[in-house]
């Protein structure tokens, strides 16, 4: 009965702790949500950014064969297709990076909601029958 209030400061450190424990969680769950909106949202744009980039590509790819057209018919020189073949190329190299960026933030959602994979467990190579060795 005479502890000198050492259970009650035992039940207070014990409430402090249940606090804090509950704090650190509840801030956990906050950067889930934060990390899956975030990739969500990186998703979203990057998408619309694809959809633009497929537009230019297709554009340059149009362009390019206008101006081969041309080129064949003796309207232009030759300097003009190089230039539409360039421009093709980049919009071509921009796309492919665009779909890396895609790629790179859907691993990072499918991370943030906690999901993941298992890789399938590597097997032992067979190994060859052994040879008779000749007499």
């Amino acid at each position: 009965l005479f502890e000198g209030g050492r259970l009650t400061a035992a039940l207070e450190q014990a409430k402090a702790r249940y606090e804090e424990v509950v704090a650190n969680y509840r801030s956990a769950v906050l950067v889930a949500y934060r990390d899956v909106e975030d990739a969500l949202t990186d998703i979203h744009h990057r998408a619309d950014e694809a959809e633009a980039q497929a537009r230019a590509v297709a554009a340059s790819r149009e362009l390019l064969g206008l101006v081969e057209s041309q080129y064949q018919k003796g309207l232009t020189n030759y300097l003009q297709v190089i230039d539409a073949d360039r421009t093709l190329l980049a919009n071509e190299l921009t796309a492919a990076q665009i779909t890396n960026e895609r790629l790179a933030a859907t691993v990072l959602l499918i991370k943030a909601v906690g999901g993941g994979w298992e890789a399938a467990p590597a097997t032992a190579p067979a190994t060859a029958p052994a040879r008779p060795s000749s007499p």
